[in-house]
């Protein structure tokens, strides 16, 4: 965390990567990136691991499958299934929301929080917000939805903050006439943010949710990652919002890769957290 400057909580990825890839030289650890492997499996075991499309074989005792779908252990045999269908067959398409975190650029926080405090002591607006939510969601939902939605933004650590009040996101919401029920007719959630302080202009933005199945999220995480065309689309119409809303020229830098919190769960390894 020292190496790749971070202040105590926010990490900027490149530094990250820069940092992680100086120390692991440094320790004399060979990395291998971008591969793909083959497992060759004796009695239930990993004899060894081929890396494709090169001669190296890799041995050891034990092996760690830190791969975000369990590509090592589903390569080498072990049954998986997809989405919640450990806890029933009928949940094997649904899964934790995929989200796109961005960086914007030409807003610091103060003038962010100035944004929210325009919504927040906008009475007419506010009240359309409140009524969206409680009319398309059930009172369960809507109550847990609009907790401290009067509350501005607060700083939470040196370098990071938190959005306590959704009704940023639901004047979005309106501008864009999206639902605050998946269910209807939208899958993309804009929810109340985690923010990192990047630079004096710049921020980094999590809590924008795009509800897939299982299945999409797998094609997803084998397209690299990628974020999806409506991912782009819906990041472009943030930009021009947030440049509409705050007069300024706001540029919202779509990541290389999208965050999946969740595609498959590999069977008897861990007892799983029920779809609860």
């Amino acid at each position: 965390m020292k190496k790749a400057k971070v202040v105590e909580a926010c990490v900027t990825p490149d530094l990250a990567a820069k940092a992680m890839k100086e120390m692991l030289e440094a320790a004399g650890i060979m990395v291998i990136s971008n591969a793909s492997i083959t497992p060759y499996v004796e009695n239930k075991k990993i004899k060894f691991v081929q890396i494709n499309d090169t001669n190296i074989r890799v041995k050891a005792s034990a092996f760690i499958d830190t791969t975000q779908d369990a590509e090592l252990a589903r390569k080498a045999g072990v049954p998986y299934s997809l989405g919640f269908a450990s806890q029933n067959q009928k949940l094997q398409n649904e899964t934790i929301a995929t989200s796109i975190v961005p960086t914007v650029t030409g807003l610091s926080i103060y003038d962010f929080q100035k944004l929210e405090s325009k919504i927040l002591y906008n009475r007419q607006l506010m009240g359309k917000i409140k009524n969206k939510i409680q009319s398309e969601q059930t009172p369960l939902y809507a109550k847990f939805t609009l907790a401290q939605f009067r509350l501005p933004i607060i700083k939470t650590y040196q370098d990071g903050y938190i959005n306590r009040s959704i009704a940023l996101a639901g004047a979005y919401h309106l501008h864009r006439k999206h639902s605050f029920n998946l269910a209807f007719s939208s899958r993309f959630l804009f929810d109340k943010l985690n923010i990192c302080r990047l630079g004096k202009r710049s921020l980094s933005l999590n809590g924008f949710l795009f509800k897939y199945d299982s299945k999409k999220v797998r094609q997803i995480e084998l397209n690299d990652f990628k974020p999806t065309q409506e991912m782009i689309t819906e990041m472009k119409e943030l930009e021009a919002w947030l440049r509409k809303i705050s007069g300024k020229d706001i540029k919202v830098v779509i990541p290389s890769e999208v965050y999946i919190r969740h595609s498959l769960n590999i069977s008897d390894v861990v007892d799983p957290l029920t779809g609860k």
